[in-house]
């Protein structure tokens, strides 16, 4: 996600799409985490080292919630993966806690 700072009049904001959020003049506001493409949320920005740290290493174990949106079905094999971390190129992911809340049926087009 791009963040533009600016200002206007004798205020600095912080301009992401189409939200302007205002700051204190001396603020050196950083994003805690990142949105990744084709995704929304919300973005907590902050000059407070210590919070983001605490809130994004790996150590304080932090739990995250993802709610995603697949095309097509997903197999009990690929949830247990996911149940189980996934390596992701030398990585193995944490664990993950898996709930589906709906699935649509499927679409037949005559």
């Amino acid at each position: 996600m791009d963040l533009i700072k600016g200002t206007q009049g004798d205020r600095n904001f912080v301009f992401s799409g189409k939200h302007k959020v205002p700051v204190p003049l001396c603020s050196r506001l950083i994003p805690v985490g990142r949105l990744d493409m084709y995704t929304s949320g919300a973005l907590i920005l902050t000059d407070d080292g210590d919070f983001i740290y605490k809130v994004t290493h790996p150590k304080h174990e932090i739990t995250k919630t993802y709610n995603v949106t697949i095309r097509g079905e997903i197999s009990k094999e690929e949830i247990d993966k996911l149940k189980n971390g996934v390596d992701i190129g030398g990585f193995t992911t944490n664990r993950a806690d898996i709930k589906i809340l709906h699935v649509n049926p499927p679409c037949h087009l005559r």
